[in-house]
């Protein structure tokens, strides 16, 4: 068994350093180590003052996030590595000696691609009343649809305003 107490991201590819920020380290649901804010002028992030242990016959598995700068160029790539014997600090718990790491991980390579405009129409229904008659609870004075050209959008609000005509 064994415990770990750093682990060092390394960025390769041709986007700058300073386009990645934020970058975080998690297993599962849960964040290993603090946040870091921007990438060294070697491209490493490093995750330290971690005390998890690994043992013997065990795989976990950890996830590295990262906010990607709005002014990043488009084209360039990155991914992110680990490369064991340098980037990974581990003890073995029972002798405390350095534990021998072996192995590389490799990310998978982003390319840089430019955003696209999305739009969210909304548009009148055809099944929307045409007048009141009377009065009464939980009438329907409104029905519109709502479409987007590309990908999603979340709206967490809206706005209804009375005209007066």
């Amino acid at each position: 068994d064994i415990t770990v107490s750093s682990i060092t991201v390394t960025k390769s590819g041709t986007s700058l350093n300073t386009d990645l920020t934020n970058i975080e380290l998690y297993e599962g649901g849960l964040k290993r180590g603090s946040t870091v804010t921007s990438l060294s002028t070697s491209g490493t992030a490093t995750f330290s003052g971690l005390s998890f242990a690994m043992l013997a016959g065990t795989t976990r598995t950890f996830t590295v996030v990262t906010n990607v700068s709005a002014g990043a160029a488009t084209g360039n790539a990155f991914a992110m590595n680990v490369t064991p014997s340098t980037n990974v600090t581990a003890t073995d718990t029972l002798s405390g000696t350095a534990a021998t790491i072996s192995g590389t991980a490799t990310g998978s390579t982003f390319t840089i691609v430019a955003a696209t405009t999305q739009t969210l129409t909304l548009a009148r229904n055809p099944v929307t009343p045409g007048a009141l008659s009377g009065s009464g609870s939980d009438i329907t004075i409104m029905v519109f649809d709502a479409s987007m050209n590309t990908g999603s959008v979340s709206m967490s609000g809206l706005y209804v305003r009375p005209v007066v005509t």
